[in-house]
Formats: structure tokens, sequence, C-alpha cells
């Protein structure tokens, strides 16, 4: 019997080992939810779709702009707190003046982590990037302009290799003076975007 107390005792202990080694193990991999994967796996790559809307909130020019748009963007993820975005976006922008142009753009985005909360991730973003458009964008500037952006945002595991994304941004948009300093108004933007991240 007192042999029979040790050996009940003693898998008790390993069991209760095994639990706590499972604890540790998740807070080494903050990421990892009820066996689904997070944003943040290193050497992870994915891909990211999602919609924007975004206001010109100050510094007006002749007009006031709003952008409204999809991005499609191929991620990797460096660490379990750094990833490395390439995106790609299509923005409508409408002047009040009711001229429309559409500006396809390119950009790197670098977001890294700043805290999990069980599924959830936080984190903030910046990336500079270019773009073409259509016509003069805004009125008086110029088709190529420069991009910049930056801001903050969450996801959520949704399931195993899906997760769920939204943030706000603070777009720039200019040409950086290339034909002078009289043909370069800019946007500043501001705005939200939400979709979803296979991968």
């Amino acid at each position: 019997m007192l042999g029979m107390g040790f050996v009940s005792a003693g898998a008790y202990a390993q069991t209760d080992d095994q639990h706590i080694s499972s604890d540790e193990q998740l807070d080494r991999q903050p990421n990892k939810h009820n066996g689904a994967d997070g944003l943040f796996i290193p050497n992870n790559l994915n891909i990211e779709f999602s919609g924007q809307f975004l206001v010109e909130a100050w510094d007006l020019n002749l007009t006031k702009e709003t952008l409204l748009g999809g991005t499609v963007a191929l991620g990797y993820s460096l660490s379990d707190r750094v990833q490395l975005n390439t995106e790609f976006s299509l923005l409508h922008v409408k002047h009040d003046t009711s001229n429309e142009v559409l500006v396809p753009a390119i950009s790197p985005i670098v977001r890294w982590r700043s805290q999990t909360h069980g599924p959830v991730s936080v984190f903030w973003e910046i990336g500079p990037g270019i773009s073409y458009a259509t016509n003069e964008v805004p009125v008086g500037g110029t088709r190529f302009n420069y991009v910049f952006q930056v801001g903050g945002g969450m996801s959520y595991i949704f399931s195993s290799g899906i997760n769920l994304i939204g943030g706000l941004r603070w777009l720039h948009l200019s040409n950086n003076s290339l034909n002078g300093r009289d043909k370069n108004p800019d946007i500043q933007a501001v705005g939200i975007y939400v979709g979803w991240v296979i991968g």
C-alpha cells in the first residue's frame, strides 16, 4: 500500500510538472493559443487581404479628399515580435470637387508586436512607399507620389492559420517637391482598415 502511495504521488507530480511545462512553453510562444497559429510565428509566410477608409484631416489644399480601397500584402515573420510585409494597395481618391483618381501603390510595412493577451496581439507599424495615379493627385500635384504610413492595430486568432486584423493609420502622400515647391500639394489622411490574414 505504501509503495502504491509513492507511485501515485509520483505520477501526480509528473502530471503537474507537465502542466507547468506546458504553461511555460505557452509563455515562450505567446502567439500560440489553443493550438491555433497567431500572426507573429517565426519564419512564417502569410497573405493579407484588407479594406481601408481614410479622410484628409488637416493641412488641407485646394480640395479635401476621401480615400477608399483595398490591399493585398505578402508577409514574413522574422521573429515572434517582428513582421515584414510587402503591401500592394489600390485607393480610390475622391475630391470634394467630384474629381476622382485611382492610386495604385506599393509599400514595405514593418510591424512589431508590443503585447499579447490570449488570442489578441497588439502591434505598431510603419513604412514608406511609392504610387502612380491615373491623374494628378491631389489637384495641382503630380501622378507620381511618395507614400508614408504609420499606425497601430490588433490581430485576433479566428482559427488555425486565420487571423482577423484591424487598425488605425495615418497616410501621407506627396511628391516631395520633385517638380518644385509650388507643385507639391499633399494629402494628410487618417482612417481605419480591417481584414484577415491567411497563413
